[in-house]
């Protein structure tokens, strides 16, 4: 039993310092949220990692000044990927593709899908998230579309993906559409909430946590030799 309960620390020491370092790896990733290592004792007197849960705090906004970069108050943009799926993401880098289509910094579109006249001269996004163009002729710019943000009931019970995208699930409950009346800031960007002091505490106590399981491990395997030893 003694081994068992040694080996299941090591195991949640092991999988929590992948998460620590998973949270630094995206520390100037756009719009991340750093996960959490929830550890959960056992029936038999061990521990494990329960469930990782995405830190909600908003991570700090950066002004950038590009007119279709847009940090969102709360919620999540929603993309459509090359492969038809429909996904979320907080990372508001957008741009223009070869067919004026706005899109995220990896090619997946905006949903509802809002694309610029080809003979557009200039995209830019007000407040309310209403994209608008500029147009050689016109005294004013056009309204093009809207970006919308959507909400979850339960946002912890989204399916990561990877690349900063998120699916929805039963857990999660179904997009809405966010309370208006400010949703986006243009111009911006919301940057990872991930704070380095402390996923650098973390580090330090996985560590210790690993070094202490493994010590308690190889007592009770030298302790076991003996016994065996002595009964042979």
């Amino acid at each position: 039993m003694g081994l068992y309960i040694s080996a299941s620390g090591i195991l949640t020491a092991q999988r929590r310092n992948d998460i620590t370092a998973h949270n630094v790896a995206n520390m100037r990733t756009t719009g991340f949220r750093a996960s959490r290592a929830n550890s959960v004792e056992t029936a038999t007197g061990g521990v494990t990692l329960g469930a990782a849960t995405r830190d909600p705090a908003p991570g700090g906004i950066e002004l950038t000044g590009r007119p279709l970069d847009v940090a969102a108050a709360d919620g999540f943009f929603q993309v459509t990927l090359p492969d038809g799926r429909t996904t979320f993401t907080r990372d508001g880098r957008f741009g223009l593709n070869a067919n004026g289509e706005v899109v995220t910094s990896d090619g997946a579109r905006l949903d509802p899908p809002i694309q610029a006249p080809a003979n557009t001269t200039s995209v830019t996004v007000a407040r309310d998230g209403t994209v608008l163009a500029t147009v050689p002729g016109q005294n004013t710019p056009q309204i093009i579309g809207q970006i919308q943000v959507a909400q979850f009931p339960n946002p912890q019970g989204l399916e990561s993906l990877g690349g900063n995208l998120f699916a929805a699930t039963a857990a999660s409950g179904a997009p809405q559409p966010a309370v208006r009346p400010m949703p986006v800031l243009p111009g911006a960007l919301e940057m990872s909430n991930v704070d380095l002091t402390t996923q650098t505490v973390n580090q330090i106590l996985d560590r210790n946590m690993l070094e202490a399981n493994v010590n308690a491990f190889r007592a009770q395997a030298d302790l076991l030799g003996e016994l065996l030893n002595l009964n042979g």
